[in-house]
């Protein structure tokens, strides 16, 4: 009984906790030619995305920084991409899933 009571209590920790993790809404803006910051709720800048000549994008964290690149597929090249070993973290990962939809609706 008690193993139902605790697996009971995570599971529903675990989907009141997991909303948090699900992106908020974002807005386009275009910044110049073939480029486009995305704002949050509050009208701070999350990111920039910038097309390229071949019709995939670039993009870039709040800061500036170079995230990596989005081809014309929808496959991300992280920056620090290696043939046996790239790790990502769960901000950019989440960034990422933001671009690809921003992107559906730029198109």
């Amino acid at each position: 009984m008690r193993k139902m009571i605790l697996l009971a209590t995570m599971i529903v920790l675990f989907c009141f906790n997991s909303s948090a993790v699900f992106s908020e809404q974002l807005a386009i803006t275009p910044k110049g030619q073939n480029e486009w910051e995305m704002l949050n709720q509050n009208g701070d800048v999350v990111s920039t995305l910038k097309r390229t000549e071949k019709g995939s994008y670039k993009f870039y964290n709040r800061r500036g920084k170079y995230v990596g690149l989005i081809l014309y597929s929808g496959k991300w090249i992280p920056r620090n991409a290696r043939r046996r070993y790239t790790t990502i973290t769960p901000e950019a990962a989440q960034l990422y899933l933001d671009v690809l939809n921003v992107i559906e609706t730029i198109k």
